[in-house]
């Protein structure tokens, strides 16, 4: 296996069974607990059962003792108060056991539900409480444990003696609502949960670490953007995310972006009040993202070459849905000098069984993630982009609501990943090929590229100051 280092830009925090969210209650400094995020929950045979005959992974992925055996210099790891849309079923009859289904589904535990329901949950102290578990063990080894991780400050050189480095993020522009109830309103300026949002703002950016992106929309509307869908499966059947979700099949009213929404974008990417946090556009509906490509392209942005940041996903050139990329949506990105992670999740790469998957299951699997990166470089390569390769990146949403590819169950396995990759990749130049052989580097170089000196190149470029600073 590759003991190249590589960068995820889209990991979640991984403290399940707590829903990525820091349990107040309990030793989370501990390895051996499992509240505490270097805590492994690998998967067992059960768990494999449950996730093939569901789609459900209930195991962790992205603990950082996994990211540490995957090798992973960089993560971005991605903080999300859970919505409420979570604890909301759909109506009768799976009202009977709600609380068992969304336990099962979720992995919350019953407190964990009780508290999200409750009048008194507030998305943005749940951020803060994340974020504060997160700086807690920055730079310290946990007990029972052998490794630490630091948290990046940007006017600081790296640090070379942690075994991991985190950003923060986070997923879903609601975590910057002063409560739960996100519902756009005309006057949102004077309502309790958006009023005082700038100060939320500067909360914010003047963290140690602060954001890095903030991906606006996410699984259910939070009165800034509509949303696509992105619930398959037995979550699609248990929970409704209808409301603002404009897609294919269910088109929307609603305004693509919100004048709260607008506010929100102009805050984070401003400079006037402390470090430009970016936007993700993962989980816009495709309306929303063609706004918001407006908006950079206005007056106010278009001489400030801001990036496009598409954290996880993939493309799908058939516009069958909204929650992966169009041709458009690649070429934007590109324009930008921005980033595409690229996936782990059977059901956004488009991943189907066959016989030929037990000659060599691992490099079987990998065949969907590749064909990602292979679709996206010759779109790049055809509009004479002079590098096919440089946006794209590893974004695999381990520890997300995802059903990751089954011989890549979990970040200690992405060295495997790359080692198939460069296969695909020679596979791919032993044909008549569009990309020339070598163009830009040979095999072994170009997925260096894609799994690590993209994402790297792009941290230092739009996250670290030590330029600026000199």
């Amino acid at each position: 296996m590759s003991s190249k280092p590589v960068i995820d830009i889209h990991v979640h925090s991984s403290l399940k069974p707590y829903g990525n969210s820091f349990n107040p209650g309990l030793d989370s400094s501990d390895q051996k607990e499992p509240s505490c995020i270097w805590h492994e929950d690998k998967a067992n045979w059960k768990d494999r059962l449950d996730e093939n005959a569901l789609g459900v992974a209930r195991y962790r992925q992205s603990d950082c003792t996994s990211l540490v055996q995957g090798m992973h210099h960089i993560a971005c790891v991605s903080l999300y108060p859970m919505e409420v849309g979570f604890v909301q079923l759909q109506k009768y009859p799976l009202q009977l056991r709600r609380k068992a289904i969304i336990n099962f589904v979720t992995m919350l535990g019953k407190k964990r539900i009780e508290h999200i329901e409750s009048d008194g949950y507030n998305y943005f102290n749940d951020f803060k409480k994340e974020l504060h578990y997160l700086m807690t063990m920055d730079g310290k080894v946990p007990n029972h444990g052998d490794h630490k991780y630091s948290m990046v400050v940007p006017e600081n050189e790296l640090d070379t003696q942690s075994d991991l480095l985190i950003i923060p993020t986070v997923e879903g522009g609601h975590f910057l609502c002063n409560g739960h109830d996100t519902e756009n309103k005309a006057n949102w300026d004077n309502t309790t949960n958006w009023k005082e949002l700038s100060t939320r703002v500067l909360y914010v950016k003047n963290q140690p670490s602060p954001l890095f992106f903030v991906t606006l929309a996410h699984h259910f509307y939070n009165g800034l953007c509509t949303h696509a869908k992105s619930l398959f499966g037995i979550i699609e059947k248990v929970l409704d995310q209808k409301h603002g979700m404009d897609d294919y099949d269910h088109p929307s009213d609603l305004e693509p972006i919100t004048p709260l929404g607008e506010k929100v974008i102009e805050l984070l990417l401003s400079t006037n009040n402390g470090q430009r946090i970016l936007i993700d556009v993962k989980h816009m509906s495709k309306n929303a993202r063609n706004r918001y490509y407006g908006i950079l392209a206005s007056d106010q942005y278009k001489d400030e070459k801001i990036p496009i940041i598409y954290s996880h996903g993939a493309c799908d050139f058939t516009e069958k849905t909204q929650i992966n990329l169009n041709q458009r949506d690649v070429l934007e990105i590109y324009k930008s000098n921005g980033i595409i992670g690229i996936e782990i999740d059977q059901r956004i790469l488009g991943f189907k069984k066959d016989s030929s998957r037990n000659q060599n299951k691992a490099f079987f699997d990998s065949k969907s993630f590749w064909k990602q990166i292979i679709t996206i470089a010759e779109l790049a390569y055809d509009n004479d982009f002079d590098n096919p390769w440089q946006c794209i990146a590893l974004g695999s949403d381990y520890d997300g609501i995802i059903n990751p590819l089954n011989s890549f169950r979990d970040a200690s396995s992405v060295g495997e990943l790359r080692d198939n990759l460069i296969q695909h990749l020679n596979d791919y130049w032993s044909t008549n090929s569009k990309i020339p052989k070598n163009y830009k580097g040979n095999s072994s170089e170009i997925i260096h590229q894609i799994m690590y000196q993209n994402a790297f190149n792009f941290i230092q470029k739009h996250y670290l100051r030590l330029n600026e600073i000199a």
